[in-house]
């Protein structure tokens, strides 16, 4: 199941249903596993760095103290997004929550998504 959530970025529960389809000798290709209408990736998955250049205005803020902006990674996973904003752009970890915390509102206002 890893293999569908990390490489081919799908759902955990649409992940789990493909498995479980060849795992019991189903093919994928024939059967039904999902409605035509279901969005099966995860598109809250990978964020971009607030510090990339078409990020930069969006948070409202550039700490001085940071190197390496505008970030050269073009999407992080979210949950890896503070330890990102500590390691590599050397913020402090209260830094780095505040600037996760509020990039996170400004994408979902900006992208409608449902970014935990």
């Amino acid at each position: 199941m890893g293999h569908f959530t990390q490489k081919h970025k799908l759902k955990k529960e649409h992940a789990r249903r493909l498995y479980l389809a060849v795992k019991y000798g189903e093919n994928p290709k024939t059967a039904k596993l999902f409605n035509e209408n279901e969005d099966i990736i995860d598109h809250d998955r990978n964020v971009p760095c607030p510090f990339s250049s078409n990020m930069i205005n969006l948070i409202g803020c550039c700490p001085t103290q940071s190197r390496k902006i505008p970030c050269t990674y073009k999407s992080i996973p979210y949950f890896h997004l503070v330890l990102h904003l500590k390691t590599y752009h050397n913020l402090s970890l209260s830094m780095a929550q505040k600037i996760s915390k509020n990039h996170r509102e400004k994408l979902k206002k900006m992208f409608s998504l449902n970014v935990n």
